[in-house]
């Protein structure tokens, strides 16, 4: 029924009264994929006509797109960050309409037939920064779901820990709670280096350890297994028998 009454607005002449009632109805389909073309349409046509109504409508989609896709989430997470902290939006038009990481990303996450999928990139182009936003996206977006995350070492481990957790609760910097509303606040180990929504008692919504820690009895993944810089310096990546040990490591995790 939504669809047939936008379908009918979308042929009269716009203004900030139609796109605001197409918007409205979109906000009544349980499935928000199904209506990704519609959003995407309801933002368009919101830019044209360039008021303060408007632009709070355009925030307005990319917080509802936020739910099923990394590139608007990463937008929406910042629109309230002054625009010299923001992450995504200063690198989208090389790392997103380049090389299309974001879209990869979510296409790798909508697969279901996917096991692998590896980013290699230079040192300084944001691919620990992305990961941290990638970990928040997974969290939001299933929240009952176990993840893993993997590093080299335990201060990367506690660092991705303090900067997801922030982005998870800083409600003054990050609109995570606007995308994802509902969810509350998670519960969050400083110790065991996990966030989780899930029952107390299960494996957590995602777990951070180091290649040198135990996974053992602590932590599981039934959907992501995230990895980042497992090799610690040149020193290891230049030794056969270093590399040999590390991937076996990493195939026993």
């Amino acid at each position: 029924m939504e669809i047939e009454i936008i379908e009918k607005i979308k042929k009269l002449p716009q203004t900030e009264e139609t796109l605001t009632d197409v918007f409205g109805l979109l906000l009544g389909i349980e499935d928000r994929r199904s209506a990704d073309g519609y959003v995407r349409w309801v933002r368009s046509e919101a830019m044209k006509l360039k008021t303060a109504e408007m632009y709070d409508l355009i925030r307005r989609t990319y917080m509802y797109a936020g739910q099923y896709s990394f590139d608007d989430f990463m937008i929406a997470m910042e629109w309230n960050r002054e625009p010299q902290a923001r992450f995504w939006l200063p690198r989208r038009k090389v790392l997103e309409g380049k090389h299309k990481i974001a879209t990869k990303i979510q296409n790798f996450m909508d697969d279901p037939e996917a096991l692998f999928l590896g980013f290699s990139m230079p040192p300084g182009t944001g691919k620990t920064t992305l990961i941290k936003f990638l970990l928040a996206y997974i969290i939001g977006e299933d929240p009952k779901s176990a993840n893993m995350y993997i590093s080299y070492s335990d201060g990367m481990t506690k660092m991705l820990l303090d900067s997801v957790k922030s982005m998870l609760t800083d409600t003054a910097e990050y609109a995570f709670h606007e995308i994802f509303p509902g969810l509350g606040e998670p519960a969050i180990s400083a110790e065991y280096k996990t966030i989780s929504y899930r029952r107390a008692g299960d494996f957590p919504t995602l777990g951070l350890v180091s290649m040198s820690g135990s996974v053992t009895g602590r932590t599981r993944a039934n959907r992501f297994l995230v990895t980042d810089d497992l090799v610690k310096n040149k020193e290891e990546a230049r030794s056969p028998e270093r590399l040999e040990k590390l991937y076996s490591d990493y195939t026993a995790t």
